[in-house]
């Protein structure tokens, strides 16, 4: 009926002398009967003007009375409206247009055998109880993975202990993870949130300057207040990873390529039989490495001597290409060319290029190897890996 008072609050016509009547007919529905005020009589032609009668003192205003509107029950009694100018007697008044409309919708809408609805009065959020600051509904935050995610395999992942060892491109991956069910993590990383991060990490301006860690615990805490998370503001070396990696159950290592811990985390993994996870961002997509207790280490991969003198350049180049050599549908020619780019002038490189969307994609296969790894689902495993490129997925002259 929203539209019916739309249309009566913008009619023009005056109010009229006497308010249309509600009475009851046999069905109980309120009838409405408009009484239209009668027109001045005229003169005939060549009569005599009627007397003027001399004017009377005025009376003093009779007290309102109430008027009787087209929602008014059959018991109601109606009563005279308060004076008005009169109405053009051809032109329909704002009551009459609105209670002849309100009539007729109401009873072509409702049988004489149904009556109105009344609606019950809106809650307000005021009436809720008050909620806890960490309380929160984790069967209705999950409640869409269901037919992805079995009651059973979201508890697990519920369980599982998620060592981020640097918090830069993880800090996408594990945002992912909580929002996927994993609700236990352990963050370390001494670097500092910059404005050239925001493209593909997941922080926001009001952070930067923040600790990486901390600021990533922050954003966790925002999807999920009952988060157990744990921060570690610092740079992992060879003697700081040993800790954490002891009570965690999958490691994400993102380490920065020239730091030696990289690979002694790889290593220490495997021999706790604890499954890591190097995501790495190319391009437009990314790649996902999975090792566990059955893969070769990371420096044996990537055919590295970590005794010996490396870079991080060597580091990213040995797994640009292993990538590479394993794509499905082989390297994606505008990757093709910008790596040989990278190969004969790295140095004068001010950056290195990473796309936000290529986060979010190689996020969105570290979680999904974490789930698998967590339900005990089969996955590719180093030597092989699982890489993806959006742009060649979309580009219709690919092969």
């Amino acid at each position: 009926m929203r539209w019916l008072r739309r249309r009566a609050r913008t009619t023009g016509a005056a109010v009229p002398a006497a308010a249309p009547a509600a009475t009851a007919d046999t069905s109980g529905m309120p009838v409405v009967s408009i009484t239209r005020a009668a027109p001045e009589a005229t003169a005939a032609p060549g009569a005599a003007p009627p007397p003027v009668a001399a004017p009377a003192e005025p009376a003093a205003p009779a007290a309102p009375e109430a008027r009787v509107t087209a929602g008014a029950t059959a018991g109601s009694a109606a009563s005279a409206a308060t004076p008005q100018p009169p109405a053009t007697p051809d032109a329909p008044t704002i009551q009459e247009t609105f209670a002849v409309e309100e009539s007729l919708v109401t009873s072509a809408m409702l049988p004489p055998s149904v009556a109105p609805v009344t609606l019950p009065a809106a809650a307000s959020v005021l009436d809720a109880p008050p909620r806890a600051a960490n309380q929160i509904d984790v069967a209705e935050l999950y409640s869409r993975n269901w037919a992805f995610i079995s009651r059973a395999q979201q508890e697990a992942l519920s369980k599982h202990v998620v060592f981020a060892a640097g918090t830069g491109l993880a800090s996408t991956i594990a945002l992912l993870a909580c929002r996927t069910g994993f609700r236990r993590f352990i963050l370390a990383d001494g670097d500092t949130v910059e404005l050239s991060n925001l493209n593909r990490q997941a922080f926001v301006f009001a952070q930067i300057g923040r600790n990486k860690a901390e600021a990533t615990a922050e954003a966790l805490r925002g999807i999920r207040p009952d988060v157990d998370v744990e921060t570690l503001p610092y740079f992992l070396d060879t003697r700081t990873y040993a800790e954490p990696l002891a009570r965690a159950d999958l490691v994400v290592n993102s380490m920065d390529y020239d730091n030696p811990a990289l690979f002694q985390l790889s290593r220490a993994a495997k021999a706790a039989g604890k499954p890591m996870l190097i995501p790495l961002n190319l391009g437009w997509g990314g790649a996902v490495m999975a090792f566990t207790a059955d893969s070769p280490a990371l420096d044996t991969f990537l055919q590295i001597d970590t005794d010996g003198v490396y870079s991080g350049t060597d580091v990213v180049t040995r797994l640009v290409t292993r990538v590479f050599e394993r794509a499905p549908s082989g390297v994606p020619p505008y990757l093709a060319e910008l790596f040989a780019q990278f190969l004969s002038d790295y140095a004068s490189w001010t950056h290195e290029p990473q796309l936000g969307v290529a986060a979010h994609v190689t996020a969105a296969l570290v979680v999904r190897a974490a789930v698998a790894l967590a339900a005990g689902d089969p996955i590719r495993c180093v030597p092989d890996l699982a890489y993806c490129d959006v742009r060649t997925i979309l580009d219709p002259t690919a092969v």
